[in-house]
């Protein structure tokens, strides 16, 4: 089925809506890389804060990376 897609895409690479459709997964995926926080339910607030400084740090770094 991936090799249907991958042709799919390769075959209509210039038609807008398929250019949409690319755009649309992949700030789909990037929020979900971004907001996804893997924390146990019963975490300490500290562990919180880890996560959170811890993104903070690697979007930092990637921004640094993309300027």
């Amino acid at each position: 089925m991936s090799n249907q897609w991958s042709d799919f895409i390769e075959r209509n690479i210039d038609v807008p809506e398929v250019k949409s459709a690319l755009k649309s997964a992949k700030n789909h995926s990037d929020i979900k890389q971004n907001y996804i926080c893997l924390v146990p339910f019963e975490a300490e607030p500290s562990g919180f804060s880890k996560v959170i400084s811890t993104w903070k740090l690697k979007q930092e770094q990637t921004e640094d990376q993309n300027a």
